[in-house]
């Protein structure tokens, strides 16, 4: 409803969901959107153009059904139709980075910075795409363009978090992830305990997060996944201390979350937290910890 520019529809299911408290935060940082400017409204080259309608009804649809390279091949021709439809370079962009493709993510957020230069979103994915490709001049300027913008938007944790996972600064990344489920604020759920080769199946709901436990020795190389084809899974993984020390997003296939060969510092009972971004809150998630 919000990039349709349906104002009321969209302030009545933001102020709901505050109500329901699913998540507050990124209800009420949308909310405040709904009386701003461009961020929320189409463009009149949108409203206006024969076909865009229905071509746009195909590629939501297939967005939301993480069918992305059809995604990519619906919001094309929507561009295609109009060439300054923000909406498409958009979710195309995003469809992009959920393909890993990061060039053509990042040429589509270019152009969509030039076409809504003030649409913080903008920013942060092309942030992500930057990032991916090794950019992180470009990626942190972009970072920090959005964070000044709005300060306590989700969205910056997952940014930074994921920028501090590509450089390899894996501790920053695990604080930006924890850091990003506190703000969600919902349900903290104990699921126990596994050990190495034996997978727990989560069920995700918006804000939640899961603790799973595992004993590990120093020295251990541990491999952890999340995987999903519904929800966009997050992993953090906490020491003995409970202190971060390694976190993720969308490392692994398509938007799976992957911690790679973690050498483990110490003997004791580590804790690997499953949460989600803003791709997808609800769904099954696999979780594999695998160790060498």
């Amino acid at each position: 409803y919000q990039l349709q520019g349906d104002v009321t529809s969209a302030a009545a299911d933001f102020e709901r969901a505050i109500e329901l408290n699913i998540p507050v935060s990124w209800a009420e940082y949308n909310l405040r959107l709904l009386g701003a400017d461009e961020e929320v409204t189409t463009t009149p080259e949108t409203a206006v153009v024969p076909g865009v309608d229905e071509v746009m009804t195909a590629a939501t649809s297939a967005y939301n059904s993480c069918q992305f390279a059809e995604a990519v091949e619906h919001y094309t021709e929507v561009i295609e139709l109009d060439p300054n439809n923000s909406n498409a370079f958009y979710y195309r962009g995003r469809s992009y980075i959920a393909l890993d493709q990061f060039e053509e993510a990042a040429a589509d957020f270019d152009r969509l910075v030039e076409l809504r230069p003030t649409f913080t979103y903008a920013y942060w994915e092309r942030a992500v795409a930057y990032a991916e490709l090794g950019d992180f001049e470009q990626a942190n300027a972009d970072a920090e363009r959005a964070s000044a913008a709005i300060s306590d938007h989700v969205n910056n944790f997952i940014t930074y978090g994921t920028i501090a996972a590509l450089m390899g600064d894996e501790a920053e990344a695990g604080r930006q992830f924890a850091a990003l489920m506190e703000a969600w604020g919902g349900e903290r759920i104990e699921l126990g305990s596994t050990a190495y080769g034996r997978p727990v199946d989560v069920n995700m709901v918006a804000g939640a997060v899961m603790e799973i436990h595992f004993e590990g020795n120093e020295g251990d190389v541990v491999t952890m996944t999340a995987s999903s084809t519904e929800a966009d899974p997050v992993i953090v993984l906490l020491g003995p201390d409970n202190q971060p020390l390694a976190g993720d997003d969308d490392s692994g296939n398509s938007i799976d979350s992957l911690i790679s060969e973690f050498e483990l510092p110490e003997d004791g009972t580590y804790t690997l937290l499953v949460s989600h971004a803003g791709g997808g809150s609800y769904g099954s998630i696999r979780v594999s910890l695998s160790a060498s």
